[in-house]
């Protein structure tokens, strides 16, 4: 994937650069330990941002992107000069329940380690 999106970028994304899913919405994306739920995992900033605005069990995220359409041409990926980009809702999840991942209970959470995020925070 990341040969493809930097000959989209014209090299502006290096196709080393990684990724990962989040939000995370198919189990059958990666290997999963048993009780795995879609997730999403915010920290620092994000976090304190959906925090001051009181975002809770109930509350929706929709996922959106900026798409346009794609063509092989001389047996390289470009984007149809003929498309117009298009904005479009492409997942959603409810939120259940909010967890710090810092101060979490790990082994309750044993289907949500995998996630980069908890690789970052120093669990108690």
């Amino acid at each position: 994937m990341g040969k493809i999106v930097s000959s989209l970028t014209n090299g502006k994304i290096l196709p080393q650069f990684r990724a990962h899913l989040d939000p995370d919405l198919r189990e059958e994306s990666l290997p999963r330990h048993k009780g795995w739920k879609p997730l999403l995992g915010q920290v620092g900033s994000s976090q304190g941002h959906l925090r001051k605005q009181a975002i809770g069990p109930g509350d929706i995220f929709l996922f959106f992107g900026l798409f346009r359409e794609v063509i092989v041409n001389n047996s390289k990926l470009i984007f149809c000069q003929d498309s117009l980009p298009i904005h479009l809702i492409w997942g959603w999840l409810q939120v259940d329940r909010i967890v710090l991942i810092n101060v979490c209970n790990q082994e309750e959470l044993k289907w949500a380690l995998y996630h980069p995020h908890f690789h970052r925070i120093q669990i108690r």
